[in-house]
């Protein structure tokens, strides 16, 4: 799994949907635990999601998924 569907993936781990937010505090627990050369692709992946509207940020506690991200989690589930 790459850096963005890993940080993508992290929404379906806490059970995050549409139009909620992930708190800062369990994405930085994630991102701390990764290895070096995975936090080194971390600000890339992050412009990624928001780019590609994934995910929204703005949000004081933290970043919201979309339903563009939240289709692009069913792909991850369920690859064609």
């Amino acid at each position: 799994m790459n850096p963005v569907q890993k940080i993508l993936n992290l929404f379906r781990i806490h059970s995050i949907g549409v139009g909620q937010v992930l708190p800062k505090a369990h994405l930085t627990a994630e991102l701390q635990s990764w290895p070096p050369a995975e936090k080194a692709q971390m600000r890339n992946a992050w412009h990624t999601l928001v780019g590609e509207g994934l995910i929204a940020e703005g949000h004081p506690e933290g970043p919201t998924l979309t339903p563009k991200g939240a289709a692009a989690l069913d792909s991850l589930s369920n690859p064609a």
